[in-house]
């Protein structure tokens, strides 16, 4: 699992970030490709050896990319804790966890992982995860700044403990399934800190004798 969630993290950053709009994936392959394409203009007799190693390395590059986007960039892998009792959420009181998931702002959507964010719960009982895209390297301008999940007890589908892996981490962390719009969504909620996500845990299955 932990290489696993290497090469998703990897494979995650190479896709969000850009150079000149393009992802730095597509960038890797196309220097793959370089060799072969120079021999096969007869511009490099030396490239043509390269080539084929060129041509393996970005078919596996594709086939890397392709894997870690269907599995979301996330390793997730259920696991069982010892969970201690903690104190209830209060309304509009935050927890801080690292987000990852569907979500949106102003009319926008985004798929982003391993933001840093804060969970909490109004007095509607209405779920909010307020998550924070910030200025990086490359990173699109558009997509900086907050972002956000909701969701309402009726909606949560599923809640299921388990470890996350993504880049170096390995992290508790709660899986959340839910409906928005009709459709099926899964959000993560992770964090060193245990008794975060208990509190956390306790108060998204609140409710769950009543809606489910």
């Amino acid at each position: 699992m932990k290489s696993k969630g290497l090469i998703f993290g990897l494979a995650y950053h190479l896709w969000r970030r850009r150079l000149m709009g393009i992802p730095l994936t597509v960038w890797l392959v196309g220097l793959w490709l370089l060799p072969a394409f120079l021999a096969l203009i007869g511009v490099d007799s030396i490239a043509g050896g390269l080539g084929v190693v060129g041509i393996l390395l970005a078919l596996l590059t594709v086939a890397l990319s392709a894997w870690a986007a269907r599995e979301g960039y996330i390793a997730f892998q259920e696991e069982d804790f010892p969970l201690s009792p903690q104190p209830a959420l209060k309304p509009d009181e935050q927890v801080i966890v690292r987000a990852f998931g569907h979500f949106e702002v102003e009319g926008k959507e985004g798929y982003f992982v391993d933001l840093a964010a804060a969970f909490e719960s109004f007095e509607t009982r209405e779920h909010a995860v307020l998550a924070y895209v910030p200025p990086s390297a490359l990173w699109p301008r558009n997509q900086v700044g907050m972002w956000y999940i909701f969701f309402r007890p009726e909606d949560v589908i599923s809640t299921e403990w388990g470890r996350l892996f993504f880049g170096t981490k390995a992290l508790p962390a709660i899986r959340i399934s839910y409906r928005v719009s009709g459709q099926r969504a899964v959000a993560y909620l992770a964090s060193p800190h245990l008794d975060r996500l208990i509190r956390i845990w306790d108060d998204i299955n609140l409710d769950a004798g009543e809606t489910r």
